[in-house]
């Protein structure tokens, strides 16, 4: 802020549309939308785009969006998609207004690049949004693409896919192993969770890497119904420092700890414990109270003083 001037912002551009994601929550304009454009959005986050990003600029989005869908035969996920709309009606709205991607930003073997979905995107956009973009605007364009998960496990999913199979089925059985010795219940036999962890790792450690956020509308009650799992699951942020070199969201981790409540959810309690106090029975059972409504598949059938043993 500059008296007498007003309000600047400086720094780089891919930087500045993150912080554009992050800090513009409040509409700027007072467009109002009746109907909204696609299932998986809310009039809200419309209007919000719409009034800081313009119409034009947002419809566009959601036009490419639906190319690519319809051209590939793949349906995004919720996440994504509201994902994909957000930033990339951030980008042709700053795109257009001059600002533009003027260095390279692609970390090299982060991902396997995919020229045909950036094509079609690229095509749209200098059709429909008549602009022209640069090398730098079209690796922006793939780096959300590999950010975006897809509800689909055909082989035209792997052409969508933003990381190798195998790499995606060796971090997601260690995460998994991990949890299993700190639970004490076996994931890795779980084949949905294995099955939603692979096809979930791949591009969420891409968006840790770069930095893109994709909202997790339930992460509130997340915390709330998981507070338990949801605490476990940030222990995983080792495998995310140890593969992006970077520390994911609360977003992120509360995707996987959706994904690990709902497993512990359909398993019967196995886990029988015993509590050992140190600061009387009373005080004890209250804990042992707490960690069989947080914990489900735990069932505290003992409580020991310390003294005894």
């Amino acid at each position: 802020r500059v008296a007498g001037h007003g309000v600047f912002i400086t720094g780089d551009e891919f930087s500045i549309r993150k912080a554009m994601k992050t800090c513009c929550t409040y509409a700027i304009g007072s467009k109002v939308i009746e109907e909204t454009y696609d299932y998986r959005m809310n009039i809200e986050e419309e209007e919000l785009w719409i009034n800081n990003f313009g119409k034009d600029n947002f419809e566009k989005s959601i036009e490419v969006i639906h190319a690519l869908e319809e051209k590939f035969d793949v349906a995004y996920t919720d996440y994504s998609f509201r994902m994909l709309a957000e930033y990339l009606s951030i980008q042709l709205f700053r795109t257009r207004m001059g600002n533009v991607i003027t260095e390279d930003i692609y970390i090299p073997e982060t991902f396997n690049r995919n020229e045909s979905l950036v094509n079609v995107v690229v095509e749209h956009f200098e059709q429909l949004g008549k602009v022209n973009l640069n090398e730098y605007e079209k690796q922006y364009i793939e780096i959300l693409l590999a950010s975006a998960s897809v509800q689909s496990n055909t082989d035209l999913y792997k052409a969508i896919s933003s990381d190798k199979e195998e790499k995606a089925k060796k971090i997601s059985g260690e995460m998994l192993e991990y949890l299993s010795e700190i639970l004490n219940i076996d994931l890795t036999s779980n084949e949905l969770l294995k099955i939603s962890m692979e096809n979930f790792v791949p591009s969420s450690l891409i968006r840790t890497r770069y930095g893109i956020e994709a909202t997790n509308p339930f992460l509130g009650d997340i915390r709330e119904m998981y507070s338990g799992i949801f605490a476990t699951c940030f222990t995983l942020t080792r495998f995310y420092e140890k593969y992006c070199g970077a520390i994911p969201t609360d977003h992120e981790i509360s995707f996987l700890a959706l994904f690990v409540g709902g497993a512990l959810h359909r398993n019967v309690k196995t886990i029988r414990a015993v509590i050992l106090g140190t600061s009387g029975i009373a005080a004890s059972t209250i804990v042992a109270r707490k960690i069989e409504s947080r914990i489900e598949e735990i069932k505290i059938v003992a409580i020991l003083s310390s003294e005894l043993m």
